[in-house]
Parts: C-alpha cells; structure tokens; sequence
C-alpha cells in the first residue's frame, strides 16, 4: 500500500507531536521547568497546542528531509526514517517515564503482583527490542503476608 506525499507528511508530523509530547512530560517529571508543561497534583499536563505546533514542524521538518533524500538518492528507504524514528523515541520516553524495564514490569504487566524477573532483549527485527516481565505468582505473595 502506497501513501501519498500528503499523507506521508501528516503520519510523520503526529508522530513526531507525540514524540515532543512524552518528551516533554518526561523533562517536567525530572525537574526541568517547560513553560508549555503545567504540574498537577496527579501529573503533568502538557499544552497540546503548542505541542501540536512545535512537533508537528519538527515532523514536517523530518519528512520533507527524508522525501528529498529519498528523491536525490533514488532510494525510498529514507521515507521511513521519519516515522521510525518517532516511534523509537516515544517507545524510549515511555519507558524511561516507567523507570525502565523494570518500573514497567512493576506498574503496567505485573500489577498486582511483585516482578520476579525483568530486563530489556536487543533484536535486529521489527520490534527493536522487548521487555522480558516475569511475574511473581499471586499465590506466593499471600502465602508470605499470612
């Protein structure tokens, strides 16, 4: 399935919004004060405004480079560095925003139960990369609280 230009360059510009999104969320988490980030007493909202405006440029941005290298270089590999490039940074702001492999095992696979093991594998395939949660049974944690 083939997109056209038009729509190549709005896929990569909300993507990159995104990214500047959780990017942003994740700098106010570490202390650093962004005027378009507010803290509220459950976390942090960010102005999607500005967000939109500023990701979405930086997207746009991205996707005319890679359309021009891909044209120049007769090569449409270079489309794809847009849109991969966002997800690889969202995926990585998320987990840092978790506290790694490890804060995401605890609050998102295992919750309730305590992680027994976790980690990140590195792959050369699709994924990039996956979170390995291996998860405490539930019984062995209220057998411990009796």
């Amino acid at each position: 399935m083939k997109l056209s230009k038009s729509a190549y360059y709005v896929v990569t510009a909300l993507l990159w919004f995104m990214a500047f999104s959780t990017i942003s969320a994740y700098l106010s988490m570490k202390g650093i004060g962004l005027p378009w980030v507010k803290q509220l007493a459950e976390g942090y909202q960010v102005n999607l405004i500005f967000a939109l405006i500023i990701g979405g440029l930086l997207g746009a941005l991205i996707a005319y480079a890679g359309d021009h290298l891909a044209q120049k270089r007769s090569n449409p590999a270079y489309y794809y560095l847009g849109p991969i490039g966002a997800i690889i940074v969202i995926s990585l702001t998320v987990l840092l925003l978790y506290g790694g492999a490890c804060g995401y095992c605890k609050k998102v696979v295992c919750s309730p139960n305590p992680v027994k093991e976790c980690g990140i594998n590195a792959r050369l395939s699709w994924t990039l990369f996956e979170i390995k949660c291996v998860c405490a049974a539930l019984v062995a944690r209220l057998l411990s609280l009796l």
